[in-house]
């Protein structure tokens, strides 16, 4: 069943993820140091964007790691936009999993228990071959800049095991705070 859920997730992609490239993950801010978990790091950066009247650059890295034997997985985006007056508007943490992620569909968002520097909701998540899971979703928004804020990291762990295995896969992710 696990390997259906990971195979139909996609490792869970962000809406716009045309040019990935695979990175080692120390090569980014991110780090998972759970055993028995495959890690993969992807670079979703974007060189130049144009916005309104400027120029900038984004640095957006993906973790994506999994564990047949644990049947979880957890996806975790750190989403940095370069440049002047560029910031990342302030939402919701639900909000920002339903926009970055695809291949899932939310229901039942709930208040969950925070973790580390976290801000934490449960939900349920429907998978593409209709697995249905226990699921945590987690944010940690950056200081303000402009309008918003400078940095936000987001995420979400789902397991067929329950909340639990997802709230201790959390642990083990090590993210920027700032």
């Amino acid at each position: 069943m696990v390997a259906g859920i990971f195979g139909a997730l996609g490792a869970p992609g962000l809406h716009a993820e045309d040019n990935k490239q695979k990175i080692d993950c120390h090569d980014t801010d991110l780090d998972f140091s759970a055993p028995s978990y495959d890690v993969t790091c992807t670079d979703l950066s974007k060189g130049s964007i144009s916005v309104d009247s400027e120029v900038a650059g984004s640095r957006l890295y993906k973790l994506f790691a999994e564990s047949q034997a644990e049947a979880t997985f957890i996806v975790v985006v750190d989403d940095r936009p370069l440049g002047n007056r560029i910031f990342i508007k302030r939402r919701s943490l639900q909000d920002n999993v339903e926009s970055y992620f695809n291949g899932v569909t939310y229901s039942g968002w709930a208040l969950g228990t925070p973790v580390a520097q976290f801000d934490v909701n449960n939900f349920t998540g429907e998978m593409k071959d209709g697995a249905v899971l226990e699921c945590v979703g987690f944010q940690h928004q950056g200081s303000r800049r402009y309008d918003g804020i400078a940095r936000l990291v987001v995420g979400f762990a789902c397991s067929a095991h329950g909340r639990d295995q997802d709230y201790e896969a959390l642990k083990h992710l090590q993210a920027p705070s700032g």
